[in-house]
C-alpha cells in the first residue's frame, strides 16, 4: 500500500512518504499514473494560488489508484465570527486562498473526481495540525474533504 502526504511540514507519518519543500507540487508529481493508494494535505494547498491547486488536484486524481482517496484539509472563513480573525486567516500564514466547503468541493470535481464521491469528513487520527493551533481554533478554522477516485 503507498500512502503519500504531501505539504507535510513537521507532521511526518510514520510508514507514508512523507514530502514538503522537497517537492514542489506545483509540477507534476513524480508517481505514475494509478500509483498511490491514499493522498493527504493537510494545510498545504491554501499557500498556492487557484492556478496552481486546480494542477495539483488534477495530478492528485492522476496517481490515485481506482478507488484510491485524496484527503485534503484547508482553512475556511465558515465559522468564524470575529473579524480579526477571519482578517488574519485571509492576509497572514502565506495564505492565497481561502476555502469553503462548496468551493473545495468544485475544484475537486474541476480536477476529475465524480462528485458522488466527494465529501466533508470529520477530523482523522492523521490530522495533525490542530496540534499547532489547538483544537478549538482547528474546530473553527478547518474543513476537511475526501475525494475518492
Amino acid at each position: 500500500m503507498k500512502n503519500v502526504q504531501l505539504c507535510c511540514g513537521s507532521n511526518r507519518i510514520e510508514g507514508w512518504e512523507n514530502y514538503d519543500q522537497d517537492m514542489d507540487v506545483t509540477k507534476p508529481l513524480r508517481f505514475g499514473n494509478s500509483s498511490v493508494d491514499t493522498l493527504l494535505i493537510e494545510h498545504g494547498v491554501e499557500h498556492f494560488n487557484t492556478h496552481e491547486i486546480l494542477r495539483l488536484f488534477q495530478e492528485c486524481h492522476r496517481v490515485l489508484k481506482p478507488g484510491g482517496k485524496v484527503r485534503i484539509c484547508v482553512p475556511s472563513l465558515g465559522k468564524i465570527n470575529d473579524r480579526e480573525h477571519a482578517k488574519d486567516l485571509i492576509l497572514s500564514h502565506g495564505h492565497q486562498m481561502v476555502f469553503s466547503p462548496a468551493s473545495l468541493r468544485y475544484m475537486l470535481w474541476a480536477a476529475g473526481f465524480e462528485r458522488s464521491k466527494i465529501c466533508q469528513t470529520g477530523r482523522s487520527p492523521l490530522d495533525n495540525h490542530w496540534r499547532s493551533i489547538g483544537i478549538e481554533k482547528d474546530e473553527i478554522e478547518t474543513i476537511r474533504c475526501e475525494a475518492q477516485k
